[in-house]
């Protein structure tokens, strides 16, 4: 058969709607992409924020013969036995140039830890807590401030300390880890991130004398990028053009499926024609890229393909082909001396 009939051959003779499917596509999705950017719905954002702790503390005494002062400073060396109480202030700020909104909860917690002396293996640990948790919430504020304040017994957990020493027999050593715990959730729209700190204080226990040690933030700068929905930012301009854009070329769409249709209905009859003259008439047909030369012969024109054959039986040449606009018309040529048999195809007139 005819390889021009190959069905490879479609995309060939449909390129130019091919090329306007492609175009409709082309320009519809970057009406799309104009109207996404009018809206400009999804914003994401880095929401720089700075941590910062301090924590103050004495150390009361109990009555003694030595000391004149009810209480030592911050930063000195202490006897275990002579310490009443420790009085500890805690101060947390969190600050941000943007304003902030969402809440935090804060409380105050004593983690008893015995490890092994010498070593970071955890015997026996235990916690206590020193206040009630508190929520707070806040709207359009660039800056937090926590202030808590706590007596540690010092006295009550060395004893828990001393009696676990004495029932077991083990060399230990023993810390008060006293912490303020602050979880705050900050809001930016449809997103949100916690932040977690805990600065302490950590008390030696079971020792004859002892320095306080102390763990805060100062300055801490962190970095969240967060991702949220900002309706207000309206691009008007963006949004008209990308919907005229979109009618337009929707309405080409449309118009182009159409033809599509209309199109492949046509050629499947004009060539599913070709194809049943060629399955049944092969072997006398011969394809021409051109069509003959036909000026010193007369040009009888035959009216079904079925004459043509007619004729080519008496004369015995082959019929030759050429089809001269793809899809559209093509002619079959029987030539002898004088005559030329011709029999033209019309997608239009079998589309009638």
């Amino acid at each position: 058969m005819n390889n021009r009939f190959k069905k490879s051959n479609w995309y060939a003779r449909n390129s130019k709607l091919i090329f306007l499917v492609i175009y409709v596509i082309v320009f519809v999705s970057l009406s799309v992409l104009i109207l996404y950017k009018g809206f400009d719905i999804i914003k994401t954002k880095d929401v720089v924020y700075v941590n910062n702790s301090n924590i103050d503390y004495l150390v009361y005494l109990k009555e003694n013969n030595y000391f004149d002062v009810p209480y030592l400073n911050k930063g000195e060396k202490y006897i275990a036995s002579l310490i009443d109480k420790v009085n500890i202030k805690y101060n947390y700020n969190l600050s941000s140039e943007d304003k902030m909104n969402g809440s935090y909860t804060y409380n105050l917690v004593a983690t008893l830890l015995v490890t092994e002396q010498g070593k970071d293996d955890v015997l026996w640990e235990n916690n206590y807590d020193l206040s009630n948790k508190k929520t707070v919430n806040f709207e359009e504020q660039n800056t937090i401030e926590i202030n808590e304040e706590v007596n540690i017994n010092y006295d009550y957990y060395n004893d828990i300390v001393a009696s676990f020493k004495k029932d077991y027999g083990v060399a230990i050593d023993a810390n008060l880890l006293v912490k303020l715990v602050v979880n705050t959730n900050l809001d930016y729209e449809n997103d949100s991130f916690v932040i977690e700190q805990e600065p302490l204080v950590n008390i030696p226990l079971s020792e004859q004398t002892l320095e306080i040690d102390f763990s805060v933030v100062e300055d801490d700068i962190n970095t969240n990028t967060v991702t949220y929905t900002k309706y207000p930012a309206l691009n008007y301009f963006l949004i008209v053009v990308g919907i005229i854009f979109l009618i337009i070329y929707l309405i080409l769409g449309i118009k182009v499926l159409f033809k599509i249709v209309k199109s492949i209905k046509k050629r499947d009859k004009y060539d599913l024609y070709l194809r049943k003259i060629f399955s049944n008439y092969d072997q006398i047909i011969i394809n021409s890229s051109k069509v003959p030369d036909l000026e010193n012969v007369d040009i009888l024109e035959v009216s079904s393909f079925e004459e043509l054959v007619d004729a080519q039986n008496e004369i015995h040449k082959p019929i030759i082909f050429n089809e001269i606009k793809k899809g559209k018309v093509a002619v079959f040529i029987l030539l002898d001396d004088k005559h030329a048999y011709s029999y033209t195809v019309l997608s239009r007139d079998l589309n009638k």
